[in-house]
């Protein structure tokens, strides 16, 4: 839980109060709760909200006093190590011999470029002759009036091809390429 010093004064104050009277349920001002605390009144009221609403350790009761389950543990509270149990870096290098290798970082797990010039252009920069190209973009179909799909006819592909290797936009590519010739129902 993320408590500051000053959240765990209150929350101790309040759960000390608790056991120090009859009716704890009934709460406690912030004035008192301040004073058992060793702090402001102002303090305890900029705290409120954070205490009751989103760490829960508090609550309000329907005078507006603060007060404290009565199952409440100071355990909750107490400022702890989170990692505590956990084993630290150094004993787990001792269960392994050592800190692990370094990492090759040769050529990086990248087959598609020869060993020894991944991070540099070569005449053959791929492995197979399938890769060197590059696989142009399908122009997204387009719904009839009944929503039925429309194709480009090949005429229409090859013209959106030809607009977008002269550096049309793909959006542009296809408007011209639709404005071209007719559709060809599906």
């Amino acid at each position: 839980m993320n408590l500051s010093d000053t959240h765990r004064k209150i929350v101790q104050a309040v759960y000390d109060l608790s056991l120090l009277t009859q009716f704890a349920s009934n709460g406690f001002s912030a004035t008192k709760i301040a004073d058992e605390a060793g702090i402001s009144k102002s303090t305890v009221s900029k705290n409120r909200a954070y205490l009751t609403m989103s760490v829960n350790l508090l609550y309000e009761t329907e005078d507006k006093k603060l007060a404290i389950s009565e199952d409440a543990d100071p355990s909750w509270w107490a400022e702890s190590n989170p990692m505590e149990g956990f084993p630290t870096p150094s004993e787990v290098h001792s269960w392994e011999g050592g800190p692990p290798p370094p990492p090759n970082l040769g050529n990086g797990g990248n087959k598609e470029t020869a060993e020894g010039s991944s991070d540099t252009y070569t005449e053959n920069s791929v492995s197979s002759p399938g890769n060197g190209e590059e696989t142009a973009e399908t122009p997204t179909p387009r719904l009839t009036a009944n929503g039925r799909a429309v194709r480009l006819t090949m005429e229409q592909v090859e013209t959106y091809k030809r607009l977008k290797a002269n550096g049309f936009s793909a959006e542009e590519a296809r408007q011209m390429a639709r404005e071209e010739s007719d559709y060809i129902e599906i």
